[in-house]
């Protein structure tokens, strides 16, 4: 749980995703998905001397019963059993992969605060922008940047859709892009690859 004099006093609760995130060469943090606490704790990597839950969860590390879908600031916003976490340097937001509410949510470090991006919170599948497009408990996310765009390309985990989707960040525009050689999902169906 969280320790703010302790690292090695820290429990954790399923950790499930990790990423880094170098906001400035004096301000680096290790971005955790504690999954079981339903929080988003991070470490000082600098000084690694104390943890803090950066939103999710409860006051009491120990409550594992503390979850929701509910967007806001530090402890008043509940995910549910987030499984992945990614830093995008190029926009200092933390990408969080929210799988039992089947969304996709952005996380301000600098305020401690988390909103819904992308998905209805159904779990079904469906191309299409922010709120219109759905996943099936989403678990992992990564990111590349798009010269050409210049936007940040994000790829998506969909894990009950046996998938993989892809969002331009500054677009929202869900697609699932075919990739050769896996399976293809369409209108809930998955389908071997030919």
């Amino acid at each position: 749980m969280n320790h703010r004099s302790n690292i090695k006093a820290c429990e954790w609760a399923q950790p499930s995703g990790l990423t880094i995130g170098l906001i400035s060469s004096s301000h680096i943090e290790l971005y955790v998905a504690d999954s079981e606490s339903s929080a988003i704790r991070s470490l000082n990597m600098k000084t690694l001397a104390s943890s803090r839950c950066l939103v999710g969860g409860d006051n009491n590390p120990r409550n594992l019963h503390s979850y929701g879908d509910v967007d806001g600031v530090s402890y008043e916003a509940k995910l549910q059993h987030p499984l992945g976490v990614h830093f995008i340097p190029e926009k200092n937001v933390i990408l969080v992969t929210d799988t039992y509410n089947h969304k996709i949510k952005v996380i301000d470090p600098f305020r401690n605060e988390i909103f819904s991006w992308l998905g209805q919170g159904k779990n079904q599948i469906m191309d299409g922008a922010t709120f219109n497009s759905c996943f099936n408990e989403p678990s992992g996310v990564s990111s590349l940047y798009d010269e050409a765009k210049r936007d940040v390309k994000v790829y998506i985990i969909d894990t009950n859709n046996h998938c993989i989707r892809r969002v331009y960040y500054d677009v929202g525009e869900v697609v699932t892009p075919e990739i050769k050689g896996v399976p293809m999902c369409a209108d809930g169906e998955c389908y071997p690859a030919e």
